[in-house]
């Protein structure tokens, strides 16, 4: 990539991706390219499409500690840097099976990472209650839509 008199360097490349679930029914997930969810509720890009430049890895690193919202810890600071460091291909660039810790974390584990993710960003105490707010608000919508993807979806595109 090359840089642009003026412009920012892109360091990330994402977009959607393909999500398969175990009972065989898949749907593209859409990048949700929005500041607001991303700094107060949780990763809305796809971390499986990222493409980063290797270099931008050195000091920018994953904290292992968090179970998991190391990506998103890792993104919003990314995105606080410089939002215009991220180039978004619109369409799916990569394949994802849905599964594991972060498809069914419960609400309090969501809130206990989100607050600790929120204070590392230097978020203050209305940064960090916003989380709490927007994250319950989120909580059971959420997790409805992962229900019906999962278990009631045919294949939707």
């Amino acid at each position: 990539m090359r840089a642009v008199a003026g412009a920012a360097t892109v360091n990330i490349v994402h977009g959607d991706i393909w999500i398969h679930y175990p009972n065989g029914s898949q749907r593209i997930k859409r990048a949700k390219r929005s500041g607001f969810l991303l700094r107060y509720w949780e990763m809305v890009l796809n971390h499986p499409s990222f493409f980063v430049r290797r270099g931008y890895y050195a000091g920018h690193s994953f904290d292992p500690t968090l179970r998991v919202s190391g990506d998103h810890q890792w993104t919003l600071r990314a995105w606080l840097e410089d939002p215009a460091q991220f180039l978004y291909i619109a369409g799916p660039i990569a394949h994802f099976t849905a599964g594991g810790a972060s498809m069914s974390i419960p609400l309090g584990k969501a809130l206990a990472e989100g607050a600790r993710v929120g204070r590392s960003v230097g978020m203050g105490t209305f940064g960090v209650l916003m989380g709490h707010v927007v994250r319950t608000a989120l909580h059971v919508p959420q997790y409805l839509k992962l229900l019906a993807n999962q278990y009631l979806g045919r294949n939707q595109g």
